[in-house]
């Protein structure tokens, strides 16, 4: 029997699995309202805009965007990777099939496609070089490589440009063909931002620990956090400052925070000045695999002490730091 999936639990885990979803949503959204000729048209400079479907356009496609920079932090400045291989690669496609007799647009054609294989090589080198870098920098570079395994995620970001030629191709059939719906086009760019979420969740969370704190200013005067901050000068005036509280509090009631994600860092070892690592070990028994933290200094794992809930070192009697005794059965 299939044992039900407890979505609930996922999204718990996996917070940025909601913001990517919007994203999706919103990217899709976006799409539809890029090939719908919606209100009248407007002409800027020779391009042609819909009063309705143009703004629509630009709106979901920027909140698109604003929901993967606020599920992927660390890896949101690496998304500029992706998103110049996605413009490369339209361009030169559509250079190729709309003007196959012009040998020189063909050319750039070319060209435009190799750069898209250029910058999705670079973003596969960056991301490996962080992960080498991790490699290096740890106290067990063999379990450290194991730790940080990407799997077949350096396959991804060529499914991703494979991915974009079929979408773009697709969409320059339509603009010669005006009989037909390009919903090649719309069934790639969902696929394409599926596996977007991919490409940008399986780093996040394998090289970056899973969690950040949101990049967020904190407001000093109130010690709240997730708000840019207000200066508040000595030299204000006292009812202006007044008023401004009174304004951040009222904002925080209607506007609650979003629950961003925070990045979870890897505690020190008890009494030592070096961070915990992973180790991963297989119970004799039952064959379970378990991760257990591990201090490279003093060579013992590290336990959460059942009283005051800090890290302590296995097989010791008491805690080291509230002192309680440790039964033999932790």
């Amino acid at each position: 029997m299939v044992e039900s999936i407890d979505f609930r639990g996922l999204f718990t885990k996996y917070p940025e699995l909601t913001y990517g979803l919007l994203a999706v949503a919103f990217y899709m959204a976006s799409t539809i309202f890029g090939i719908k000729d919606i209100g009248g048209t407007v002409t800027f400079y020779g391009v042609d805009a819909h009063i309705i479907s143009t703004p629509f356009w630009a709106i979901f496609g920027l909140l698109s965007l604003y929901f993967l920079y606020t599920a992927f932090f660390d890896m949101w400045i690496y998304t500029i990777h992706l998103i110049i291989t996605y413009f490369l690669a339209g361009a030169g496609v559509l250079a190729i099939y709309l003007f196959p007799d012009n040998i020189y647009i063909v050319f750039l054609g070319v060209i435009l496609l190799l750069g898209a294989v250029v910058f999705t090589l670079l973003f596969i080198i960056r991301i490996g070089t962080i992960r080498r870098h991790h490699i290096l920098t740890s106290a067990d570079p063999e379990a450290a490589r194991e730790k940080y395994s990407l799997g077949y995620w350096y396959l991804f970001p060529f499914l991703f440009l494979v991915i974009t030629i079929i979408s773009f191709f697709d969409l320059g059939y339509a603009y010669n063909h005006s009989s037909h719906f390009p919903y090649i086009y719309l069934m790639a760019e969902g696929a394409l931002s599926i596996v977007v979420i991919y490409i940008l969740w399986v780093p996040e969370n394998v090289l970056f620990f899973g969690y950040k704190k949101a990049p967020a200013k904190k407001l000093e005067s109130e010690g709240i956090e997730g708000s840019a901050s207000i200066p508040m000068h000595a030299d204000a005036n006292t009812e202006k400052g007044e008023a401004t509280s009174h304004l951040r509090k009222e904002i925080k009631q209607v506007i609650p925070p979003l629950p961003l994600r925070h990045r979870k860092e890897k505690e020190n070892c008890p009494g030592l000045d070096v961070k915990a690592v992973q180790k991963k070990k297989m119970c004799p028994y039952c064959h379970h695999v378990m991760e257990l933290d591990w201090c490279p200094q003093s060579e013992e794992y590290l336990i959460k002490c059942p009283s005051c809930g800090k890290m302590t070192y296995y097989g010791r009697k008491v805690c080291v730091h509230c002192k309680t005794k440790l039964s033999e059965n932790i």
